[in-house]
């Protein structure tokens, strides 16, 4: 690698990991119950580290960075704004995954299999949460529990 392309990557490694750090305590919020202002953040620390990767050709960092932002705007937008334990544990999971993968604790391959389950556990949960939104939008009027006091 030529020096400025070392200084770069250093550059990107460090500000990943101080980027992440963020992450983890704004994930820690949301498992209490938070404003829509800590999902902002969250997704805005995302979006960045998305960015970042593009800008030093990292493809695969890129596009777990920016699913995870895509998520967590999802998890905003759909109001889950107390999340269960599931929603937060798959949040922090994610960041430690990256966090082992970029120290070295963890082997790409392991990091590569692992990310693509997550990925796929957020298109499960974002699958559900749109098949619930339409069940309760889809129910007929005048059909009980519709709040319209018919029957």
């Amino acid at each position: 690698m030529k020096s400025r392309e070392v200084s770069l990557m250093e550059a990107y490694e460090t500000e990943t990991l101080a980027r992440l750090s963020r992450c983890e305590g704004l994930a820690a919020h949301m498992y209490l119950g938070c404003d829509r202002g800590v999902y902002d953040q969250l997704h805005q620390e995302f979006d960045s580290l998305s960015s970042a990767a593009r800008a030093v050709d990292r493809s695969h960092e890129e596009v777990f960075f920016f699913e995870l932002a895509r998520y967590i705007r999802f998890l905003r937008d759909a109001r889950v704004l107390d999340m269960d334990g599931y929603e937060h544990a798959l949040i922090t999971f994610s960041i430690s995954l990256y966090r082992q993968y970029s120290t070295g604790e963890i082997p790409r391959a392991t990091y590569a299999k692992a990310a693509a389950t997550v990925l796929s556990a957020f298109e499960d949960i974002r699958a559900g949460v749109q098949a619930l939104e339409r069940s309760q939008t889809d129910t007929p009027r005048g059909t009980p529990n519709d709040g319209s006091g018919h029957e």
